[in-house]
């Protein structure tokens, strides 16, 4: 599970990244309204990639922290329900 938070993190970094370049390309190429503009909306779909991802690390945090974390009261079965 640590190793898969690594994964998701390191995913985040460079999505974040190529997003980042993106602007930077889409800045440098203003003059050229339609090239920019595809590129804009390109890194506007990878910055919400991004915060997907986030929150699939979101996610497995928690799930990582009500498995190994919490005390024994708090622990549920990988598959039981809430309430069961």
């Amino acid at each position: 599970m640590l190793d898969l938070m690594d994964v998701l993190t390191g995913d985040i970094i460079r999505t974040e990244a190529t997003a980042d370049a993106l602007v930077e390309a889409a800045v440098a190429l203003a003059e050229h309204q339609r090239g920019a503009e595809a590129i804009r909306d390109t890194a506007a779909r990878t910055r919400v990639k991004a915060m997907e991802l986030r929150g699939q690390l979101a996610a497995l945090r928690e799930q990582h922290a009500t498995l190994f974390l919490s005390g024994p009261e708090n622990r549920r079965s990988p598959g039981a329900r809430r309430g069961e």
